[in-house]
């Protein structure tokens, strides 16, 4: 952006708590009528960085697979390969927000 009575450039700071400030309270609204708001559970298709991260390069999973993720009742998330008849557990939950099944 310039300013437009000078030409010359003009600079924002903008603090990056800023933009935590504006994604939790939106990704809220967006989800929170999800069935198992704020964790994710149920169907999707998976993504090479969801079995690194998630899944910590479990064998039997393999990008695009479907799988289906569980919540268990003990802190832990099952999630189940459709496709090849994998499964997994992850110590704890995996956010609703993460971008790894999709």
């Amino acid at each position: 952006m310039t300013n437009p009575s000078t030409g010359e450039p003009i600079t924002a700071n903008v603090p990056m708590q800023v933009a935590n400030r504006a994604q939790i309270p939106a990704g809220y609204g967006l989800y929170k009528d999800y069935p198992t708001y704020p964790n994710f559970g149920g169907e999707a298709h998976i993504l090479i960085e969801g079995i690194q991260v998630w899944l910590n390069n479990a064998p039997g999973f393999g990008e695009g697979d479907a799988v289906q993720v569980t919540i268990n009742s003990d802190g832990t998330t099952t999630v189940y390969d459709v496709t090849t008849g994998a499964t997994a557990t992850v110590n704890g939950y995996i956010p609703l927000a993460s971008a790894v099944f999709w």
